[in-house]
């Protein structure tokens, strides 16, 4: 019995974090497809060959597709500002890199988004009125402009 708890227990362990993995994907379905059309139209052997079209491929595969997926980690961690601190971030990682980073964006993404979250709870109720905006806007900054030099160096 208590077996059969421990293995439920684990297997909702498994499917809450693997929610949460496509959590980051799901919502980018649609740009995903827009680069596997434009791909498939434009390339020298596809339907349309197009070489300027074509320039679109690799930014959108190796940029576009990292930083969303960042972004998506992120709002999922801490809304709207985590969203924004995982873009931040993955663009670091993603420009340090010679590969398309998804992983790497479904890592650093998330992580970022965490990391406004904690400091946003540490001063909580410090900020004096009126100064609300000011600080979220120069901390997201600033944690956000650390984490994506951290990433590009690592």
């Amino acid at each position: 019995m208590a077996r059969e708890k421990n293995i439920n227990n684990t297997r909702d362990k498994f499917q809450k974090f693997g929610s949460f993995l496509s959590g980051m994907v799901i919502p980018n379905i649609g740009a995903f497809i827009a680069f596997g059309l434009i791909t498939a139209i434009f390339i020298d052997s596809g339907w349309a060959p197009n070489k300027k079209i074509a320039e679109l491929i690799s930014p959108l595969l190796n940029y576009l597709l990292p930083i969303l997926i960042g972004y998506s980690g992120g709002g999922l961690v801490h809304g709207k500002r985590g969203a924004v601190a995982g873009a931040i971030g993955t663009f670091g990682i993603v420009v340090g890199a010679d590969i398309p980073m998804f992983l790497g964006a479904m890592i650093i993404g998330p992580f970022s988004g965490l990391v406004i979250k904690k400091f946003d709870d540490l001063i909580k109720d410090k900020v004096p009125n009126g100064f609300e905006m000011i600080v979220d806007n120069f901390s997201l900054g600033i944690l956000g402009g650390i984490i994506c030099v951290l990433s590009f160096l690592l």
